[in-house]
């Protein structure tokens, strides 16, 4: 793969990735909102729900991240060229440059480790939310 098809193929990953990680969240969100609205929990339960569209928003972007990593693994390209896709794109900081594929699938599974952690997080808050405008 020529060096300027990589770096095309890589903004394209992104683009694929940022087009269908925005679908469900966006979702979810306004189903929150709505939901504070008619739950009206008060401050404790608004305060929740503040946490848990705040954890949404971190759990966007994992997955966002997610889905652009995955599409660039399926990529058949070696990895100097993907580097260099990714410094001229801006994903990559030159320190990162040359990394071993182990690496980059431990980075990876780090990443949907934390997405994993912060949904969890998400459903204790609404939870949390819940609970506090039953019990008020």
């Amino acid at each position: 793969m020529r060096p300027l098809q990589t770096h095309l193929t890589a903004l394209s990953a992104w683009l694929t990735a940022l087009r269908s990680s925005l679908r469900l969240p966006l979702g979810i969100g306004l189903a929150i909102a709505a939901w504070a609205l008619w739950l009206k929990a008060g401050l404790p339960g608004n305060i929740a729900l503040g946490i848990s569209i705040a954890l949404a928003f971190a759990a966007l972007y994992l997955d966002l991240r997610l889905g652009f990593d995955s599409r660039l693994l399926a990529i058949d390209a070696d990895s100097q060229q993907l580097d260099a896709a990714l410094l001229w794109l801006g994903f990559l900081p030159a320190a990162k440059a040359g990394r071993s594929w182990e690496a980059r699938r431990d980075g990876c599974l780090r990443l949907g480790r934390r997405l994993i952690f912060i949904v969890i997080l998400q459903w204790l808050a609404l939870l949390a939310a819940f609970a506090l405008w039953r019990w008020s």
